[in-house]
Protein backbone atom coordinates (compact mmCIF):
# COMPACT_ATOMS: atom_id res chain seq x y z
CA UNK A 1 0.00 0.00 0.00
CA UNK A 2 1.90 3.62 -0.48
CA UNK A 3 1.67 5.84 1.27
CA UNK A 4 -1.17 8.00 -0.82
CA UNK A 5 -3.27 5.06 -0.23
CA UNK A 6 -2.23 4.47 3.54
CA UNK A 7 -3.35 8.04 4.30
CA UNK A 8 -6.54 7.43 2.14
CA UNK A 9 -7.66 5.11 4.05
CA UNK A 10 -6.42 6.43 7.54
CA UNK A 11 -8.76 9.40 6.77
CA UNK A 12 -11.94 6.68 5.83
CA UNK A 13 -11.43 5.03 9.64
CA UNK A 14 -11.13 8.18 11.26
CA UNK A 15 -14.44 9.72 9.70
CA UNK A 16 -16.22 6.31 10.45
CA UNK A 17 -14.37 6.77 14.05
CA UNK A 18 -16.84 9.79 13.97
CA UNK A 19 -19.32 8.75 12.93
CA UNK A 20 -19.62 6.17 15.24
CA UNK A 21 -18.82 8.00 18.26
CA UNK A 22 -22.07 10.34 16.91
CA UNK A 23 -24.08 7.92 15.61
CA UNK A 24 -27.06 10.24 17.20
CA UNK A 25 -26.53 12.51 14.72
CA UNK A 26 -26.25 10.20 11.73
CA UNK A 27 -29.81 8.04 11.76
CA UNK A 28 -29.39 5.39 9.37
CA UNK A 29 -32.59 7.22 6.82
CA UNK A 30 -30.35 10.47 7.20
CA UNK A 31 -27.98 11.33 4.33
CA UNK A 32 -25.44 11.31 6.57
CA UNK A 33 -26.05 7.97 7.58
CA UNK A 34 -26.53 7.06 3.86
CA UNK A 35 -22.92 8.47 3.61
CA UNK A 36 -21.44 6.19 6.77
CA UNK A 37 -23.14 3.18 5.43
CA UNK A 38 -21.59 3.76 1.74
CA UNK A 39 -18.06 4.81 4.21
CA UNK A 40 -18.27 1.32 5.71
CA UNK A 41 -18.82 -0.26 2.11
CA UNK A 42 -15.45 1.58 0.84
CA UNK A 43 -13.55 -0.05 4.44
CA UNK A 44 -13.90 -3.03 3.91
CA UNK A 45 -13.63 -2.89 0.38
CA UNK A 46 -10.11 -1.41 0.92
CA UNK A 47 -9.48 -3.95 3.11
CA UNK A 48 -9.97 -6.60 1.43
CA UNK A 49 -8.37 -5.03 -1.31
CA UNK A 50 -4.80 -4.37 0.89
CA UNK A 51 -5.06 -7.61 2.16
CA UNK A 52 -4.99 -9.16 -1.11
CA UNK A 53 -1.87 -7.04 -2.28
CA UNK A 54 0.13 -7.90 0.37
CA UNK A 55 -0.90 -11.91 -0.30
CA UNK A 56 0.27 -11.16 -4.17
CA UNK A 57 3.58 -9.53 -2.62
CA UNK A 58 3.98 -12.39 -0.52
CA UNK A 59 3.29 -14.90 -2.84
CA UNK A 60 6.19 -12.83 -5.54
CA UNK A 61 8.64 -12.83 -2.96
CA UNK A 62 8.60 -16.56 -2.01
CA UNK A 63 8.76 -17.08 -5.72
CA UNK A 64 11.57 -15.19 -6.45
CA UNK A 65 13.26 -17.07 -3.80
CA UNK A 66 12.60 -20.31 -4.85
CA UNK A 67 13.74 -19.26 -7.99
CA UNK A 68 17.04 -18.35 -6.22
CA UNK A 69 17.26 -21.14 -4.38
CA UNK A 70 16.77 -23.51 -7.54
CA UNK A 71 19.08 -22.20 -9.38
CA UNK A 72 22.14 -22.47 -6.72
CA UNK A 73 20.91 -26.15 -7.03
CA UNK A 74 21.49 -26.35 -10.53
CA UNK A 75 24.70 -24.27 -10.59
CA UNK A 76 26.06 -26.73 -8.13
CA UNK A 77 24.62 -29.71 -9.76
CA UNK A 78 26.89 -28.59 -12.66
CA UNK A 79 29.42 -28.15 -11.23
CA UNK A 80 29.57 -31.28 -9.71
CA UNK A 81 29.06 -33.03 -12.95
CA UNK A 82 31.73 -31.04 -14.19
CA UNK A 83 34.18 -32.39 -11.80
CA UNK A 84 32.51 -36.14 -12.23
CA UNK A 85 33.57 -35.68 -16.07
CA UNK A 86 37.03 -35.07 -15.73
CA UNK A 87 37.56 -38.20 -13.91
CA UNK A 88 35.86 -39.86 -16.96
CA UNK A 89 38.19 -38.68 -19.98
CA UNK A 90 40.01 -40.70 -22.12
Amino acid sequence: MSDKQRRHFERLTRVESYGEAHAADFPETSKGGQALARLRELIAHDTLRATTQRARQQATGSRSDGRKDLRAQLVAIAKTAETIGLDHRK
